[in-house]
């Protein structure tokens, strides 16, 4: 059974507001100048751009821990037009930033300035991506700081969210201000603790340790595949800088605009994740007792997405056929897995799998020349994670690679079976 301690990641919320102004020219140049450089101040927004009558600009989100667009509308009285915030935050990745700061607790951030708090610090950045296997910056680092702020979760949404919104409103007027010192434009947005902004999309999810992530993940697979109605199953490869990241997920209509979705994080971690998209309204997708009222805050609605979520992870695990895993049940996972690959690859060439399980057998590697079709399988046995490329000659006309985890075993125990009964050998003769 999973807690409710899970972490939000990506969260779409919407919030309204406005901008004053007592000279439409002031408004547009502030729009128009918003994203060059000021006093050392980093860009917030991007270049406003138009289409049609649409005005909007995008907020520069390698710079900081948020993403989104400004949008600016229709006047809604003299000397104002309304304006729409569309976000886009990852309260995980923010948390794994924060970390940089030494916190002890949530309110220890609430003393950091705004444009140092949600700035995405470059070492920061490269650390986690450094750590991460696709070498993205949403690696989430095990440590007590992460421990401690997964149950201070409400306390960093609120502070996340506040600042973000506190942080664009700042930013626009401090630059109209140095902009059009005289009677300057003025943003506004609506008070979060009054006016509850609307959620587009929300993800939660939880990480669970395990001594082998890819074979957990293929025990879940193979269950979930048996169990639910329908799935899809993808996979991603990525090749990079010499290095091959290959990614492979399942993932599981719970309800109308709820789905569950199992992955391989890491090495030793599986990671379990619900997905809420509307429409209809998120608030109508959760279970009857979590659904969200008018006057629900914005926090509550997303602690309820937790519960929820936590809920429909124990109810979908409960009603699996038991996945406790022993190694005999780990080798077939692992051995199914690669004869898929090798009937899949080989596209009917018996001859191409007969070699292929011969030298597994024999060997437990394979060696093929470069550009061939068994040299090809060697590499997509090596994205699975069963083989290894090694090269202990130098600029040598052909690519080996060997066996490793449990699948080394399984292949070793079929080449004693057949040393050890000759009369399974079949000999082959002429006429």
């Amino acid at each position: 059974m999973i807690s409710d301690y899970g972490r939000h990641d990506k969260i779409e919320l919407v919030l309204h507001g406005a901008v004053t102004y007592d000279d439409l020219d002031d408004l547009n140049t502030v729009i128009n100048s918003s994203h060059n450089k000021l006093r050392e101040r980093p860009k917030v927004f991007t270049a406003p751009r138009r289409s049609g009558r649409s005005l909007w600009q995008e907020i520069a989100r390698n710079t900081w821990l948020f993403a989104g667009k400004l949008r600016y509308h229709g006047q809604i009285d003299q000397g104002a037009r309304s304006v729409r915030l569309e976000l886009s935050i990852n309260p995980t990745r923010f948390a794994a930033y924060a970390q940089r700061f030494d916190p002890s607790s949530v309110a220890d951030l609430r003393e950091i300035e705004l444009s140092d708090l949600l700035h995405r610090d470059p070492q920061r950045r490269a650390s986690l991506e450094a750590a991460s296997l696709a070498q993205w910056d949403n690696w989430i680092p095990s440590t007590p700081w992460i421990s401690s702020v997964t149950k201070e979760w409400q306390q960093l949404l609120a502070l996340y969210i506040e600042a973000v919104s506190r942080f664009v409103t700042e930013d626009f007027n401090t630059r109209a201000a140095i902009t059009c010192p005289n009677n300057p434009p003025k943003l506004r947005l609506q008070d979060l603790n009054t006016h509850v902004p609307s959620l587009q999309h929300a993800e939660v999810h939880w990480e669970l340790s395990a001594s082998d992530a890819r074979l957990s993940y293929a025990a879940l697979e193979r269950a979930l595949r048996a169990t639910a109605h329908n799935f899809s199953v993808q996979e991603q490869i990525n090749l990079s800088e010499g290095r091959d990241d290959a990614a492979r997920w399942i993932s599981i209509k719970m309800r109308k605009g709820v789905r569950f979705t199992v992955y391989a994080k890491l090495d030793g971690r599986i990671r379990l994740e619900v997905t809420y998209k509307g429409p209809p309204s998120i608030g109508d997708i959760v279970q009857s007792d979590l659904r969200f009222r008018s006057n629900t805050p914005l926090v509550e609605r997303l602690e309820r997405l937790r519960i929820d979520g936590a809920r429909c992870i124990n109810r979908l695990l409960g009603e699996l056929p038991s996945i406790a895993m022993v190694k005999a049940a780990d080798d077939m996972v692992e051995l199914s897995r690669a004869l898929e690959v090798i009937a899949r690859t080989a596209q009917g060439n018996v001859t191409l799998i007969r070699e292929t399980l011969s030298q597994l057998t024999f060997d437990g590697s394979i060696t093929a020349r470069r550009n061939t079709s068994l040299c090809r399988l060697a590499e997509d046995l090596t994205k699975l994670g069963v083989m290894q490329r090694v090269a202990p000659i130098e600029r040598n006309l052909s690519r080996r690679f060997v066996l490793i985890s449990s699948l080394a075993t399984t292949f070793a125990r079929f080449r004693d079976r057949c040393t050890n009964h000759p009369e399974g050998v079949v000999s082959v003769s002429e006429g």
